[in-house]
């Protein structure tokens, strides 16, 4: 019974550590580092493919017979337990990641900050992130961490996933909000300034540069202060809004006759809005002529 255990123990795998490999195959001075039979071998024999980044491969005492015949050495004195193989891996350093990312940003002159990065073991190879791959921070919290996922290009082809969390900004000139502002009430001078500050470099929208462009204009969404104000955020105002007080000019030839009424929708100049006449009731539509005026051509179908 002793012995058979002595056996069985023996049959069992008792690696102390993986052959570590560079290349793309296992070779016979591989196997010769540890199976001193291979080194009769040329070196150069290919006896197998180097695994994948962080797995192990078996090569068992059959499968060395095997590569041993293959090669044309002897396969006498070959480790009963087998032999391990596995990718030589490295972690990347915060220089590679920061250098790599910068390609990215060609003739930009961005700050990048590290903030936490993937610290599993990759292959060597060449470090390649795209900005296709960068998330966006919110709107609010430009400054704050996002995720970027890049791959490490080994083998030729070949590539494994990366990641890091990054905080990245270069000076820019925006439009600024100095208060929250209101979404259909135009926008005052002393509501937005022009400011150059480090931002997140990929934009939502076009930046605006001028304060003036801004200024009467109505923002399309709630803008809190201390946010960047871009064009696709604006539209111009309305000269009429829903429940205004419009003054009338209805016009046939050379009479005009003038009354107030209540706007029941909203318009920009040249528009079609319908207006309500407070003693009436009556709806009817006309033609936005300016701030709080709007004209009937006599003629034309305008009650509703």
């Amino acid at each position: 019974m002793k012995t058979a255990w002595i056996v069985l123990l023996a049959a069992e795998p008792a690696f102390c550590g993986c052959v570590r490999l560079g290349g793309e195959e296992i070779r016979a001075v591989d196997l010769a580092s540890v199976a001193e039979a291979f080194a009769a071998a040329d070196p150069e024999t290919i006896l197998g493919q180097t695994p994948a980044p962080g797995v192990r491969r078996i090569f068992s005492l059959r499968d060395l017979t095997s590569a041993a015949h293959r090669a044309g050495v002897a396969d006498t004195d070959l480790p009963i337990a087998g032999v391990c193989f596995e990718r030589a891996l490295r972690q990347v350093t915060e220089q590679e990641l920061t250098t790599a990312m910068r390609e990215a940003f060609p003739g930009n002159p961005v700050q990048i900050g590290i903030v936490d990065y993937s610290r599993y073991g990759v292959p060597p190879g060449r470090l390649v992130f795209q900005l296709a791959s960068l998330s966006m921070p919110p709107p609010a919290q430009p400054d704050a961490p996002v995720l970027w996922r890049g791959r490490v290009i080994f083998a030729g082809t070949r590539s494994m996933e990366i990641w890091a969390r990054v905080r990245i900004s270069e000076m820019i000139t925006f439009c600024l909000a100095v208060t929250d502002i209101t979404p259909g009430k135009p926008i005052e001078p002393d509501q937005v300034r022009i400011a150059e500050l480090p931002r997140f470099p990929l934009r939502r929208g076009v930046a605006i540069e001028d304060a003036g462009s801004v200024v009467g204009r109505v923002a399309r969404r709630p803008i809190r202060a201390g946010q960047e104000i871009v064009a696709q955020a604006l539209e111009e105002a309305r000269e009429i809004r829903a429940g205004d007080t419009v003054r009338v000019f209805a016009m046939s030839g050379n009479a005009r006759v003038t009354l107030d009424a209540v706007a029941t929708s909203s318009g920009r100049k040249g528009d079609t809005i319908v207006l309500k006449n407070p003693l009436t009731h009556a709806s009817f539509r006309a033609v936005v002529d300016g701030r709080d005026r709007a004209v009937i051509h006599a003629g034309r179908e305008n009650s509703s």
